[in-house]
C-alpha cells in the first residue's frame, strides 16, 4: 500500500504539471491570436487577467478533485489565532533572510553576490501589474498547498511518519517547479516548512499563510522599498 500511494502521488504531481503547461501554452495561443487586435498598451493587462483567469480555474479543478475524492484537508476558524500567525509570519521570515544570508556565504569566492540585491532593486508599479501580482501571491499558494499539503502529505501521513511524508511531499513539490533549477533548495526547504506547519497545526490555513508571506515578501518589497 506504501507503494501505491507513493506511485499514485508522483502521477498525480505530474498530472498537476501537466494542467499547469497546459494552461500557459493556452494563454500564449490567445496572446497571438489576439495580438493584433489589441492595442500596444493593453497587452500588458490582457496577459495578467489571463493569467488570473487561469489560477482560478485551476482553484476550481482542484476544489473539484478534492471533493470527488473525499479528501478531509484540515482547516478551522476556530484554530486560527494570533500566537499561531506569529509564529507562521516569524518562520516565513527567517526562512526567506536566512537562505538570502546563506546564498550570500556559500558565494563568497566563486561570483559577485549583492546581500539582498534582489530586495534593493526598485520597481516600478503599475495597474496592469495587480492580477499578475494577486496571482503570484495569493491564488499559487492557495492552488499549491491545496494540492501538495492538503491532499498530497494528508494521504501520505496516513501511511509514513510525519517526517517522511514532509519529505516525500516537499520533494515532489520541489519538482512541480522544474526548470527552475537555480532556487530548487529554497523550494525545497520552503515546502518543508510549509508541511510542518501544516502537520504542528492541523489547519492549511497555516501552510498558506507562510507560502503567501514567502511569495509576498519577494514580490512585493521591490515595489516598497
Amino acid at each position: 500500500m506504501k507503494k501505491t500511494i507513493i506511485i499514485k502521488s508522483i502521477v498525480l504531481t505530474a498530472i498537476f504539471y501537466l494542467v499547469n503547461y497546459f494552461l500557459d501554452k493556452i494563454i500564449v495561443f490567445i496572446e497571438s491570436f489576439y495580438q493584433y487586435k489589441i492595442a500596444i498598451n493593453e497587452i500588458t493587462l490582457f496577459h495578467s487577467l489571463l493569467v488570473l483567469s487561469t489560477k482560478i480555474i485551476l482553484i476550481l479543478l482542484i476544489f473539484s478533485f478534492l471533493t470527488k475524492t473525499n479528501t478531509l484537508v484540515f482547516f478551522s476558524i476556530k484554530n486560527i489565532n494570533i500566537k499561531k500567525i506569529l509564529t507562521t509570519t516569524g518562520l516565513s521570515v527567517a526562512f526567506i533572510f536566512g537562505i538570502e544570508i546563506i546564498n550570500y556565504i556559500l558565494s563568497l569566492g566563486y561570483y559577485n553576490y549583492d546581500l539582498f540585491e534582489y530586495f534593493s532593486t526598485k520597481r516600478n508599479f503599475e495597474l496592469w501589474k495587480i492580477p499578475l501580482i494577486l496571482s503570484t501571491i495569493i491564488f499559487s499558494p492557495i492552488i499549491e498547498e491545496l494540492f501538495f499539503r492538503g491532499y498530497i502529505l494528508t494521504k501520505i501521513k496516513k501511511y509514513f511518519n510525519p517526517t517522511l511524508s514532509i519529505l516525500i511531499s516537499s520533494l515532489l513539490f520541489t519538482l512541480v517547479h522544474l526548470p527552475n533549477i537555480d532556487n530548487l533548495i529554497t523550494i525545497f526547504i520552503g515546502g518543508y516548512l510549509a508541511g510542518i506547519t501544516y502537520i504542528k497545526f492541523e489547519n492549511i490555513f497555516y501552510p498558506t499563510f507562510f507560502h503567501i508571506l514567502w511569495n509576498s515578501i519577494y514580490i512585493l518589497t521591490p515595489y516598497i522599498i
